[in-house]
């Protein structure tokens, strides 16, 4: 059920646009409400109004330490865990790769950051 009041779903073309709309680097910028901006924009200037009924902003924000948060592993995990591997990684193991690849994550700006810092990642509920 995408929410259409008559069960009508969003065709996969208008869906990849709306997603590529979300693109917009000025958008991203301005972080989730300037991505809600953005969709509001591309739902107001459709040819034909209700195309994309059913759809809403899925727009988020993760700052840098809660992404890495995520990343880290417990001090606890073991075989169990990480299965049948001759060693047991660190638990900062995606972290540290990560910051090697991007820098360190607290003065990361690159793709898709806002200006406050937040790493944005666009996207819509059906």
């Amino acid at each position: 059920d995408t929410g259409s009041e008559d069960g009508t779903i969003p065709s996969g073309e208008r869906l990849v646009s709306l997603l590529a709309s979300l693109d917009n680097e000025r958008a991203v910028n301005l972080g989730p409400k300037g991505l809600d901006a953005e969709f509001n924009r591309v739902l107001q200037n459709l040819p034909a109004p209700g195309e994309l009924a059913g759809c809403s902003p899925g727009n988020a924000a993760v700052f840098p330490s809660k992404l890495k948060e995520w990343l880290l592993f417990p001090d606890t995990w073991g075989p169990t865990e990480w299965g049948p591997i001759p060693y047991l990684p660190d638990p900062s193991i995606l972290v540290d790769r990560m910051e090697k690849q991007w820098g360190p994550l607290r003065s990361y700006r690159g793709i898709k950051t806002a200006s406050d810092g937040s790493l944005v990642i666009p996207g819509i509920h059906l």
